[in-house]
């Protein structure tokens, strides 16, 4: 016999008399196998059917991320990796045992499905002993090959001692902290909390605490408004174990008056009934808001009732309780904070007390036609404050409105319309409202 591979014989200078027939040493690849016959006297046959055959040599990628080996470790922990490959993907295998003993490997984990990155074990490491332990990981593809990689990682569920805090001492808007030094070899750094929030970071943090660590035995909280804060530390070691907080300190800021705004409601608002008035302010040591209000036209200022005894942000203005007429009034809220200090120069806002409610909708709309002009009339508005009507035409898909400036008058002549049906509706305004009643009939 001769065989080829991919039309290349095999054995040129000795011909096959025996099967099997290793073809050894290949590379990656898709290789194409034919055989043929041959007869003493030299005849070679036609070549069999091909045997199309892939050698793969190429292992699944298996590999243990977080954490990484030699790590510190404690808690419940996330045991992350990848086990991939694209096509051939057999499945992957998780074991477990405590490093440095004869045992075997414990089998905590197998799947079938590829895992490009994500969680491959959830480790609760609470009551093991503080020992290290070896987590292997192998990968396998449908014909065989495997990818190994291993991990050691040393558990440690004790928590450092607390730290001492010495001193927080201001110095303009800054606060200057002090503490002794935590002596623990494996010693991370140290979180510092401001009034039970993470002082070195704005927000809420959730999850990893680690970027927020502060390393050395001194640090300075800048840029804080008027306040009162409390301090607290806690050590954190190299496996994320924390501390119990350390003593409290607690510091005052005190460098100007206070300053508040009202943010409800906005400048230029209109209102009718009840209006709830709301403050803000960046200080932290106010100790009475007062909310105030006064004509455009006047330059006294008369306190919301209920307010200017404690630092409420929230009251209401009662217009009927406080006698006002429709106009424009002038806001404020004027801070004091627990030193005595008052705001010098509060901000203030406009309002409109007005009547928002709209006018009835025009009655008795009707139409006489006289060839093809058309006069439409209606019951004039009673209301005093009503100062003009709009009339419009009803289109299947919009309504036009027929005049330019208010109409004074309850009726209107459209000249020269053609011939068809026609649809009309009419508004009237309220010199205190920008827009119309609700359409007629």
């Amino acid at each position: 016999y001769n065989l080829y591979r991919d039309r290349r014989n095999l054995r040129p200078d000795a011909r096959l008399t025996d099967s099997p027939y290793v073809d050894a040493g290949l590379g990656e690849g898709i290789y194409l196998y034919t055989l043929t016959a041959v007869d003493r006297a030299g005849w070679e046959s036609e070549p069999s059917d091909p045997v199309r055959i892939r050698v793969d040599l190429t292992p699944p990628e298996a590999w243990i991320r977080s954490p990484l080996s030699g790590a510190a470790v404690g808690g419940i922990l996330d045991i992350q990796g990848t086990a991939f490959s694209v096509e051939d993907f057999k499945q992957y295998r998780l074991y477990f045992r405590e490093a440095g003993t004869a045992s075997g490997w414990g089998l905590v984990r197998t799947s079938p499905v590829p895992l490009a990155y994500g969680s491959l074990f959830e480790w609760d490491t609470l009551g093991l002993a503080e020992t290290e332990y070896a987590f292997r990981i192998e990968a396998e593809d449908a014909v065989g090959n495997i990818q190994s990689h291993e991990i050691s990682l040393k558990v440690d569920n004790t928590p450092p001692p607390a730290p001492v805090l010495k001193s927080a001492s201001s110095a303009g808007s800054n606060v200057d902290l002090a503490w002794g030094a935590n002596t623990e070899p494996d010693l991370a750094g140290y979180l510092i909390y401001r009034n039970d929030r993470l002082a070195t970071v704005n927000g809420t943090v959730i999850g990893d605490l680690t970027p927020y660590l502060v390393s050395g035995t001194a640090y300075r909280d800048a840029g804080l408004p008027d306040g009162l804060y409390r301090y607290e530390l806690i050590a954190m070691d190299g496996a994320g174990n924390m501390s119990e907080p350390s003593n409290p300190v607690t510091v005052e800021i005190d460098t100007r008056p206070p300053r508040a705004h009202i943010v409800t409601p906005v400048d230029g608002a209109r209102f009718e009934g009840l209006l709830r008035l709301e403050a803000a302010s960046e200080d932290n040591d106010i100790a009475v808001l007062r909310f105030q209000f006064r004509p455009v036209s006047e330059t006294a200022w008369t306190e919301v009732d209920g307010t200017g005894e404690t630092a409420a942000f929230i009251t209401r203005l009662d217009p009927a309780a406080a006698s006002l007429d429709f106009g424009d009034y002038r806001l404020r809220v004027v801070a004091t904070d627990r030193g005595g200090r008052t705001d010098p120069s509060p901000s203030e806002i406009t309002v409109t007390y007005t009547d928002l409610a709209p006018p009835a909708p025009p009655e008795g709309l009707a139409a006489r036609v006289t060839g093809s002009d058309v006069t439409l009339s209606w019951t004039a508005g009673t209301a005093s404050d009503i100062t003009g009507y709009h009339v419009y035409r009803i289109d299947p898909d919009k309504a036009v409105r027929l005049n330019g400036a208010l109409l004074m008058e309850a009726s209107l002549t459209l000249p020269s319309l053609p011939d068809g049906s026609h649809r009309f509706s009419v508004t009237d305004r309220k010199s205190t409202r920008l827009n119309s009643s609700h359409v007629s009939q």
